[in-house]
């Protein structure tokens, strides 16, 4: 969808459209409205259509700032985590989107389960600055065993901007080329989810060698009981 141009832009293309129109009658009145052509008259004619030309070149310019200033969302599989494919919706403008809803070509959950929670609902009202993204779990990495999981996702997410103008943005995402991919396309994620264990089999071990030792101690006191 075109986003609507602001009315402090459209008034430049307004002025144009005026002079322009204003300098074309001036120049046919010079030149077919009397006997004698009258240069004079011709000449501001074309003066006007060069102030038509500067004014048009500057609307163009305030238009092209503006939509380059619009945010942008973009839906994208995301893989930070270790056996886990996320839904990112990430905002690729330069500025603020504030989302508003998300039409989808099915309804998606978390983890790709209803019982879960409906990202369609989840993300209205969310903010997004320039760079900025929210991610949804969406597939565990057993679930390349099961073929439907693995589809194209289509849609449109709607949102406003900081002026409060109506956006839109199509998404796509294929997600059957990306069957294979969420055990290993990250390794340093695969070696921090290690480390993560490490330190749990840490505290299990803990938990064992105390569990371990009071079973020592009491151990000793029932000894010392019995000698006694």
């Amino acid at each position: 969808m075109k986003p609507k141009i602001p009315f402090r832009i459209k008034i430049f293309f307004i002025a144009f459209a005026v002079i322009a129109l204003i300098s074309m009658g001036v120049g046919y009145t010079a030149l077919f409205g009397e006997k004698t052509q009258d240069v004079s008259l011709f000449i501001s004619s074309i003066a006007l259509l060069g102030t038509a030309s500067s004014i048009l070149g500057h609307y163009l310019n305030l238009k092209k700032d503006f939509l380059n200033s619009l945010p942008e969302i973009l839906l994208i599989f995301n893989e930070d985590r270790y056996s886990v494919g996320q839904l990112e919706f990430k905002n690729v403008g330069h500025s603020t989107a504030y989302i508003t809803d998300l039409k989808s070509s099915e309804p998606l959950y978390t983890f790709d389960n209803p019982k879960e929670f409906l990202i369609n609902d989840l993300i209205r009202e969310c903010v997004l600055p320039p760079g900025c993204s929210v991610k949804y779990p969406f597939l565990r990495q057993s679930d390349t065993k099961k073929d439907d999981r693995f589809r194209k996702i289509t849609g449109t997410i709607l949102y406003k901007n900081k002026d409060n103008i109506a956006l839109k943005n199509e998404i796509s995402l294929n997600l059957k080329p990306l069957k294979k991919t969420l055990k290993y396309s990250n390794e340093l994620t695969r070696a921090c989810f290690e480390v993560k264990n490490i330190s749990e089999y840490m505290k299990k071990m803990t938990n064992h060698i105390k569990s371990i030792s009071s079973d020592i101690k009491r151990y000793a006191n029932e000894r010392d009981s019995d000698q006694q």
